[in-house]
């Protein structure tokens, strides 16, 4: 996944392909790209790899930590090894980190914000806890008097609540992701970009 227009830089936590990068992409490329074409796409990668073709960077598929691939989510091959692990117990942190990435992603101008990114975020921002939504709205309206809740929603849910909810929670996941890493990084090329079969 790569950030387009805006202010983000490049994300980097394994994303699904058909539910959050295929929309991505969409936003901001400006055409739909089909789930066959997706899947094509990391068929044609694994192919390419075991014919023994050179590239700087592969995409491939998060780690789960009984090292095995987890097609469900794909990752860049220079991300670091522990980046790559999706932990099944620790999905709110990429939830959380995703939010906050989308947020950042969009550009500034609301009326230049393409739709697939807006619907995905709104979609991820569901999975915020509403106390803590509910909280920093109620402060928002009390101590700025230019809030606009249609506005600044996007603000809240990525700049506020999902960045304060992913630091917290970040620290103990990456250990634990490192962990998993550790093991991987002893196997060969192919079986830390696609897992053990």
């Amino acid at each position: 996944m790569r950030a387009g227009p805006g202010r983000a830089g490049s994300p980097a936590l394994p994303s699904r392909p058909h539910d959050e990068l295929g929309p991505f992409l969409e936003g901001v490329h400006g055409q739909p790209v089909a789930p066959a074409d997706l899947d094509r796409l990391l068929a044609d990668e694994r192919r390419a790899f075991d014919a023994g073709a050179q590239r700087p960077i592969w995409l491939c598929v998060g780690i789960c930590p009984d090292l095995r691939g987890d097609t469900d989510y794909w990752a860049r091959s220079d991300w670091a090894p522990w980046v790559r692990v999706v932990l099944p117990d620790s999905w709110l942190v990429r939830e959380y980190w995703l939010v906050r990435q989308l947020w950042r992603a969009l550009p500034e101008d609301p009326s230049t914000r393409p739709s697939p990114l807006v619907d995905l975020l709104v979609r991820k921002a569901k999975l915020l806890p509403v106390k803590e939504v509910e909280r920093v709205r109620r402060w928002s309206r009390r101590n700025d008097p230019h809030y606009d809740s249609a506005r600044d929603r996007f603000s809240i849910w990525g700049n506020i609540v999902a960045e304060d909810l992913f630091d917290m929670l970040a620290p103990e996941n990456r250990q634990r992701c490192q962990q998993v890493a550790d093991e991987l990084v002893k196997l060969d090329q192919r079986a830390q970009l696609y897992g053990i079969t």
